[in-house]
């Protein structure tokens, strides 16, 4: 795992005795992943990263292929995510400038000796930071033309911390 702010969700997929088994850390969601074939050898990483504000679209998703070879096809489609496809020599991509989205996939496609490998990672979600929520304050000056007035913000929420006034 990493240091970012926010929700990191890792899932990992691994071949075992020659069947496909999911591992997948998660905070409280379920990743729904199938490789086909089952003893291709393939494995995948994807590391999410949610926006950064409340309704941004900075967010981001990682996606490294062990096993295989080139070329390798990356696609993501969701609920609110367009499909966005790219066929590289290259084992790792990551799509970037992504909202939130409730329910999206991550399918990989990969050569191996006999023909090619696809891991499909379904039931996916990126969270998005609540919005920003603050109480301003102010004390009025006592007199016309002095300083003695102040302003100030309480009670901030929301977003994500640490959060710079």
């Amino acid at each position: 795992m990493n240091d970012r702010i926010g929700k990191v969700y890792t899932g990992v997929v691994k071949a075992l005795l020659g069947i496909m088994a999911v591992v997948v850390l998660f905070s409280g969601q379920d990743a729904n992943a199938q490789c086909f074939p089952a003893s291709s050898g393939v494995s995948v990483i994807y590391d999410i990263t949610p926006p950064t504000c409340n309704g941004a679209t900075t967010g981001s998703v990682s996606v490294i292929v062990s096993g295989g070879g080139a070329p390798y096809t990356f696609t993501i489609a969701g609920s609110t995510i367009s499909f966005q496809s790219i066929t590289q020599a290259g084992d790792t991509y990551t799509f970037t400038n992504l909202p939130s989205d409730p329910s999206f996939f991550i399918s990989v496609q990969t050569k191996i000796t006999t023909g090619f490998a696809v891991c499909n990672f379904a039931g996916l979600s990126i969270s998005e930071p609540a919005p920003i929520t603050a109480t301003p304050d102010q004390d009025n000056v006592t007199c016309n033309g002095d300083n003695d007035g102040t302003a100030s913000i309480t009670a901030v929420a929301g977003g994500v911390a640490p959060y710079t006034y």
